[in-house]
């Protein structure tokens, strides 16, 4: 990543043996690359890059559009690197209840692609079709595309994810929805107790 030319787009996944755990959609994955990789038409690299694998590999798909994995990043400032140099973050996993690769990403104000299934509706904001119907893999590569060929678009994105990830995850905003929820089973724990005594 550090040696990425400056008009390269880099466009990455992040996670535990993604190519060898089915629910990690590594088999969407190469369907979503081969349809970007056959719709693109513009100047720029494309790389898709995957984040968390045992070994190194590098595969060109076709033309300038290119496939590499990653070893696991060894602590959180590379993954704090790997995700800054990102243009765009995917997610094309069968199934997630939260997963913290993309709120990271979105704290980096990465735009997300993800497909709406489990848990991602509900912490991913809506915005360029990022929240692709499950496994659709052609509307998938359109989202990617959409973002790739705006910059003003993809900029735009970032920051929308940005704050949105700081506004409803930061620490102050965990710790005082943690409080209410505990006043509130405190004040459920003294009616009920309160009840039971009449």
């Amino acid at each position: 990543i550090r040696d990425r030319p400056e008009d390269d787009i880099l466009i990455g996944y992040s996670g535990f043996k993604i190519t060898k755990r089915p629910v990690k959609g590594f088999d969407l994955l190469q369907e979503i690359m081969m349809r970007v990789a056959s719709s693109y038409t513009g100047d720029k690299n494309l790389t898709f890059i995957i984040n968390g694998e045992d070994s190194e590999e590098v595969q060109f798909i076709s033309g300038n559009v290119r496939f590499i994995k990653m070893r696991a990043m060894k602590d959180d400032m590379e993954l704090s690197n790997f995700y800054n140099a990102l243009d765009i973050y995917i997610h094309p996993s069968r199934w997630e209840n939260f997963s913290r690769s993309i709120l990271e990403a979105m704290a980096c104000g990465i735009p997300v692609i993800a497909f709406s299934t489990g848990g991602n509706p509900e912490y991913i904001p809506e915005f360029i079709d990022n929240l692709v119907p499950p496994y659709e893999c052609e509307k998938f590569a359109q989202a990617i595309l959409k973002v790739i060929e705006n910059d003003a678009l993809r900029i735009h994105a970032g920051k929308t994810f940005y704050e949105y990830a700081h506004n409803k995850f930061s620490g102050s905003t965990v710790i005082k929805q943690v409080i209410e929820y505990l006043e509130e089973v405190i004040s459920i724990h003294e009616c009920l107790s309160t009840a039971s005594l009449r």
